[in-house]
């Protein structure tokens, strides 16, 4: 018998998400069986916490069966979630240090996106001076960076700078792109992520364009100072 609150997700690969409104759940079908990623009242990695309300409207899978998804947690706060080989981890927590920010914390996760290769990408309002929009991507390793915010200057031309007022970004919000899916998405295969923003130069005359950046390649170990070398500097 059908269950007449239940919604339903496909992807390639015969991989989907299964949720119900009644008591949400998570699931994957990897190999010709079903599999659980997450479910409501269960303890959400990271956190200490259960999770509360798992959106229905907003997850992706990625074509090695990555599942990524969005939550309330009980404890008032909310993030986003993994799966990755069964392993499912938190991504970002609201109200946690936001990645290569000094002491700011993520405030609200804005919009997000992902992958096929199960890279992250999302925007989110920091708790800190200016309550500034960031945009943070994971690597193929799974390690989150900051990519670019509001007050991060760009140059358009050689010696022409130009200090971001305003930043957008392409996710799966339900709003600003495509619900549901990543047909519509500001990050590619290739890591490259594109966002529109609006610069300020020197005079205060503020200029849109769209612009593209690429996350950041996996450090090597031993590769402290992150510049693809392992040497003595490090």
């Amino acid at each position: 018998m059908r269950e007449p609150h239940s919604r339903f997700g496909f992807a390639s690969r015969r991989v989907f998400i299964f949720l119900t409104r009644l008591r949400a759940r998570d699931w994957a079908q990897r190999s010709g069986s079903v599999e659980k990623v997450a479910y409501e009242s269960e303890t959400a990695p990271g956190t200490g916490s259960m999770f509360d309300q798992i959106r229905t409207d907003t997850f992706a899978i990625g074509t090695n069966n990555e599942v990524t998804f969005e939550s309330s947690i009980a404890d008032g706060r909310s993030g986003l979630f993994s799966d990755s080989g069964g392993l499912l981890h938190a991504i970002a927590l609201t109200d946690t240090p936001a990645s290569d920010s000094g002491d700011a914390t993520i405030s609200n996760i804005v919009r997000w996106t992902a992958n096929d290769l199960g890279q992250v990408a999302f925007m989110a309002q920091l708790d800190g001076p200016g309550f500034p929009d960031v945009i943070f991507a994971t690597d193929r390793n799974g390690v989150l960076h900051r990519i670019i915010g509001q007050g991060d200057t760009i140059e358009v031309a050689p010696g022409d700078l130009g200090q971001i007022e305003f930043l957008n970004f392409m996710g799966l919000d339900g709003s600003f792109g495509m619900s549901g899916t990543n047909v519509t998405s500001g990050f590619d295969n290739d890591g490259q992520i594109a966002f529109s923003a609006t610069l300020m130069d020197g005079d205060f005359n503020d200029t849109s364009g769209v612009f593209v950046t690429t996350v950041p390649e996996p450090s090597l170990d031993g590769d402290y100072n992150h510049d693809g070398i392992v040497d003595a500097a490090d």
